[in-house]
């Protein structure tokens, strides 16, 4: 498939093709000629006035197919715009719809998930939908002990909605996978979309599981994706257990120096999360700095260190 877009003159100035795009070049009889964009590249093709475009020369990089995308997103809805007598703000949300509920119905389909989560039922309102799109923070956690058999766990989707966070949307999943999760949010993204909504939130805030955090990426790709202060201290103590400072900590009263300098960094390690991030760097070095001394606690600050 290719697009041609016009200038602002309604003159054809840019081709797109397979993620290339061109701009035109000289015309010949009923030849147009195009060529890459790059100057660098000797991609060009031919493109007669009844016929598909024919690559004659082929490129020196790898096509951009989001770029292209993008600008027959634009170019749509320039037209849409301007043929159309509503408001553009309508038309615009509507074009954003579209291309949302493409994309979800494409990660929706994957063989992965045909093959492997027959049943995944998902809870909710088209009020709590409604809060849900409205709200530019989303907190996503699932639960193992409050779930049914025979789901592994309840995924509960909660938003920040006048003040106060509150659930929304419950899922019960069968299992803890990138592709359970990739087609939960999906889904939701095409309820909205039945129902007329957009969700697009600014942030979102979850454990530090890494199957969600890649399907958030894919399917939220615009939304910053925060961590839960609790699970980040749990991580902490958990490393902590491993290397057999668990005695050590639970001791507030010890006054073994060592003891107290395990104390003591992980309070330090811990206080990061509440510092302005472009500060974090030099406040972790300064810490390591303080207690990189103590050859006990050297194991701790490498896997710290691994994990950031």
């Amino acid at each position: 498939m290719f697009e041609i877009i016009d200038s602002k003159r309604n003159k054809p100035v840019l081709l797109l093709l397979n993620g290339y795009r061109y701009y035109r070049g000289k015309i010949k009889n009923t030849n147009t000629y195009w060529r890459c964009e790059s100057r660098s590249c000797l991609g060009c093709c031919i493109k007669n006035d009844q016929n598909d475009p024919v690559l004659k020369a082929g490129h020196s990089h790898l096509p951009d197919e989001n770029r292209c995308q993008a600008e027959q997103f634009n170019n749509k809805l320039k037209r849409r715009i301007e043929e159309s007598a509503k408001r553009v703000t309508n038309i615009f949300k509507q074009e954003l719809i579209n291309v949302q509920v493409t994309a979800s119905q494409q990660i929706a389909t994957t063989p992965t998930y045909m093959a492997t989560n027959k049943q995944q039922p998902v809870f909710g309102t088209l009020s709590s939908l409604q809060q849900l799109c409205s709200s530019d923070h989303l907190f996503m956690d699932g639960t193992l002990s409050s779930c049914p058999s025979p789901f592994y766990q309840l995924y509960t989707i909660h938003s920040y909605n006048n003040q106060i966070s509150t659930p929304k949307f419950y899922s019960l999943l069968a299992d803890k996978n990138q592709g359970t999760y990739t087609h939960l949010l999906a889904a939701i993204q095409r309820i909205c979309y039945e129902n007329q909504l957009i969700i697009n939130p600014k942030y979102i805030t979850i454990d530090f599981e890494t199957a969600m955090i890649n399907s958030l990426n894919m399917i939220f790709p615009n939304a910053t994706i925060k961590g839960f202060n609790f699970h980040f201290n749990k991580c902490l103590y958990k490393h902590l257990q491993v290397l057999g400072f668990q005695s050590a900590f639970n001791n507030a009263e010890s006054t073994d120096i060592n003891d107290i300098n395990v104390r003591n960094l992980y309070r330090k390690t811990a206080s990061l999360a509440f510092m302005p991030p472009n500060q974090i760097p030099d406040l972790w070095v300064q810490i390591v700095n303080d207690f990189n001394k103590f050859k006990i606690l050297n194991h701790f600050l490498i896997i710290l260190q691994q994990h950031g």
